[in-house]
């Protein structure tokens, strides 16, 4: 979820979207490279970052409130059913007060979790709890980094340091980049990447010049994510200068998400020309984003390419372009018998037009392939909306995998309307814990965006 994970998500990280083994191929030349270094972990839960406005809104010291200090003994015996019963019954939501209460409730319950046994579900609590204002959990993260040989709970610390995303975490950020080796560099630029202060794009511009192609790409890939124009100078350098058709791509991908257009005198000779399928699979994603009528005709064109990473691709850009043969066509893909083609468009379900493409979420929301179900809820989140809560409450309701739900819960907080708050409160006393610290960390954002709604409302 973008910060640091629990066992269950640093397995979901492997095995589906943290792995981002599939949209890797996208990325990276090596699926298998990918898979190990988990290059894209942050990607899959926080491209759709909104910030936090730490320190806007804070929460309630427990010794100050009478009902707060009873809730925070609640949650300290483990009673955290008592604990969200009572301050569903004695908070009203829909006013800043209850909010702000929420918000300490929120942070009561991801403190309880810096004790838990296992170090990924410690640096899952410290991690949210650094996005939610924390800085002592900035520090704490760093030298948990430092301290540890295990590959992916660095990967995890870097992607939760990039959730955080503002200047003190990306300093944080690159101090482990020059700390860290130059082969696992890449996973420090993945969190970087996800960041929403602009000192991120140094980092990134200097990850441009690594000796590691895959560091290149993900720093090239990332400039594009941070969504900060002042990117675009770095990248049209960095596409000149290379010669590698993949990185070049992968540039003008990025400079599109940036709303540079011109890229597309990058992209289209890349896509028409013969060189390898990685570098003509991007150059149609970006084509895709360019959304020019000029366009419509090569990427069908493309449909029809020997390599399936392109033929997806092209059907993905072609969502954006309203095209009805490149919506049946993904479907058709995801239930291919094999997998990997069927995980192929799961991982790039976030790059197709949501609108164009609601047939195709829901479709993978439905599939019997629970990696595939899992992707269609993370897009749901990533693009949906309070329209969309009702369908993921009934999906929690309807399963009992405490991944599942806990990918819900996820996809709950970065809708954040209202409706929200209930589900994700009875998620917090779920036994399972990737569930409760992932709801707890949902709720806090739930809570910081209405406060913000409500705050620009009244102003």
């Amino acid at each position: 979820m973008g910060v640091a994970m629990t066992p269950g998500r640093a397995d979901r990280a492997f095995k589906t979207k943290g792995a981002s083994a599939l949209r890797e191929r996208y990325w990276t030349l090596a699926l298998t490279a990918v898979a190990v270094l988990l290059v894209a972990a942050a990607t899959l839960h926080l491209i759709n970052r909104t910030g936090r406005f730490l320190f806007a809104f804070p929460v309630i010291d427990p010794s100050s409130d009478p009902s707060m200090t009873a809730i925070n003994a609640m949650i300290e015996r483990g009673d955290l059913w008592g604990a969200g019963a009572r301050i569903g019954s004695l908070y009203r939501f829909d006013q800043p007060a209850g909010l702000t209460a929420l918000r300490s409730f929120s942070v009561l319950v991801l403190r309880h979790g810096l004790h838990e046994y296992d170090p990924y579900e410690r640096c899952y609590a410290s991690s949210a709890l650094a996005a939610a204002g924390d800085r002592d959990e900035i520090t704490q993260l760093v030298k948990i980094f430092e301290g540890t040989r295990k590959l992916g709970l660095q990967m995890a610390i870097a992607d939760g340091l990039g959730d955080v995303g503002d200047a003190d975490a990306v300093e944080a950020l690159g101090r482990l980049y020059s700390w860290t080796d130059p082969s696992y560099r890449r996973i420090v630029v993945n969190g970087a990447a996800q960041a929403h202060d602009p000192g991120a794009i140094e980092l990134l511009s200097r990850a441009l010049g690594a000796p590691d192609r895959t560091t290149r790409l993900t720093a090239a890939r990332g400039l594009g994510q941070l969504g900060n124009a002042r990117a675009i100078r770095v990248l049209r350098r960095f596409a000149r200068a290379t010669p590698d058709a993949f990185e070049k791509a992968t540039a003008a991908y990025s400079l599109m998400r940036l709303g540079d257009t011109s890229s597309a005198e990058i992209a289209e000779p890349i896509l028409s020309g013969r060189v390898d399928a990685d570098a003509r699979a991007m150059a149609a994603l970006a084509l895709g984003r360019a959304r020019d009528p000029q366009m419509a005709g090569l990427l069908r064109g493309a449909m029809r390419d020997r390599d399936i990473d392109v033929r997806i691709g092209a059907a993905v850009a072609l969502t954006h372009y309203g095209d009805r043969a490149a919506a049946k066509y993904l479907k058709a893909a995801m239930r291919d018998e094999d997998s990997v083609t069927r995980l192929h468009v799961g991982q790039l379900l976030d790059e197709m037009d949501s609108h164009n493409a609601h047939e195709v979420l829901m479709a993978a929301v439905a599939s019997p392939d629970p990696e595939l179900s899992l992707l269609g809820i993370r897009a749901i989140g990533l693009s949906g909306s309070v329209n969309d809560v009702e369908l993921l409450v009934g999906l929690a309701d309807r399963t009992g995998d405490p991944i599942a739900r806990a990918e819900v819960a996820w996809a709950l907080g970065r809708i954040g309307g209202h409706g929200c708050v209930a589900p994700l409160i009875a998620m917090v006393s779920e036994p399972d814990r990737s569930v409760r610290y992932t709801a707890a960390d949902a709720l806090d954002r739930t809570a910081m965006r209405l406060l913000r709604s409500g705050s620009s409302s009244g102003a």
